[in-house]
């Protein structure tokens, strides 16, 4: 038998753990700490992220558990669609049952030429903003005209990105001086056509809000959205350093990075939490008058219970009581009641996939 290791990249789970508290943060009712997040001063926010991470993860087929379905797609589909085979990312949100449903296209596009998955993506994206989406409401009696707030045809735009990067299907961006001061261009000069107490202030900021709303438009990914999230993931990119050597710190400074990334590792139980949460401590927010002290104990709350999530997911995930029964299995140790076999991959080993994890 031959184990597939899972990857891991501190980057990754780094800077979607930040993505996680901002999301939390955003979600709480009144929140006054809304207005400092990241998406007030451009037109890209935590969701872009997330995303982009998640395509970048997705990379690493042999964490996402995709060489059965690649391998052998037609005795896996029936699997896949009566969810008794489920990638590791298949139910983080409904917009990624459309996008992962796409990887093994991509992929299969890739082999036959980068440009031809690249095309691709960029086609769907078009498609998207002139308007293809799917319905919210079909199987309401009187189905009405939403459709899904996260158009998935447009989003797969930045989770392929992030994928293709990982993969090396696209070129690492070079760190320049000149590339970190365009980016830089483009994260300032956003600022006061995003955040609400410049743009209201003068009349192009306006017009600009008004008539180009297209363009940094959610539901459609915006192409503003996505200019503006490149610009600032090349500057964390160049800031963590190469193979994010910046992030390995010590003391303080290494403490918080790993319990950031401890959330980022566990990002669907972390989310899943947060949207319940939110709710239950704007109420609290709301009921102590919301005033800074309110919401500084309310938000570190929040960040205290995601974190203890967090944690107790990888507990679970790590399952110890299946290690030490196997270890007792293995002294001779009789062990009393049922005890759940360990899990082990079954069929012959994967060949090694074409797609290359960067380091």
């Amino acid at each position: 038998m031959t184990t597939v290791a899972k990857v891991r990249d501190l980057r990754l789970d780094f800077f979607r753990g930040i993505g996680m508290f901002i999301i939390l943060i955003a979600h709480i009712t009144n929140n006054p700490w809304t207005l400092w997040i990241p998406a007030r001063f451009g037109f890209s926010d935590a969701t872009e992220m997330f995303v982009f991470c998640s395509g970048m993860a997705s990379a690493m087929v042999g964490a996402l558990n995709l060489y059965p379905f690649l391998t052998d797609p037609g005795a896996n589909l029936l699997g896949l669609m009566t969810l008794t085979y489920v990638p590791n990312y298949f139910d983080i949100l409904p917009m990624y049952l459309v996008i992962l449903a796409l990887i093994p296209v991509m992929v299969a596009l890739a082999r036959l030429h980068v440009g031809l998955a690249v095309m691709a993506s960029l086609a769907l994206w078009a498609l998207a903003t002139a308007g293809m989406n799917l319905p919210a409401e079909l199987w309401f009696t009187k189905p009405s005209a939403r459709e899904w707030f996260f158009n998935p045809f447009a989003w797969q735009l930045v989770f392929f990105t992030g994928f293709a990067l990982m993969a090396g299907w696209l070129p690492a961006p070079p760190v320049r001086r000149g590339l970190v001061w365009l980016a830089a261009a483009v994260v300032v000069i956003s600022v006061p056509f995003a955040w609400h107490k410049l743009f209201g202030t003068f009349e192009l900021g306006r017009e600009f809000r008004r008539d180009w709303s297209v363009l940094f438009d959610k539901q459609h990914f915006g192409v503003l959205r996505y200019v503006h999230f490149l610009a600032l993931a090349y500057l964390a990119w160049v800031a963590v350093g190469p193979g994010g050597e910046r992030l390995r710190q010590t003391g303080w400074l290494a403490w918080g990075i790993a319990l950031t990334s401890r959330v980022g590792q566990q990002s669907l139980a972390v989310f899943a939490t947060s949207m319940v949460l939110a709710r239950g401590l704007g109420a609290v927010l709301n009921l102590w008058g919301g005033g800074p002290l309110a919401a500084l104990v309310i938000n570190l709350a929040g960040f205290a219970v995601i974190i203890g999530v967090a944690h107790l997911a990888a507990y679970f995930k790590a399952q110890p009581w299946a290690i030490s029964a196997q270890r007792a299995r293995e002294a001779g140790v009789a062990t009393v009641g049922p005890v759940a076999a360990p899990l082990t991959g079954a069929g012959p080993a994967f060949a090694k996939p074409d797609i290359e994890v960067r380091p």
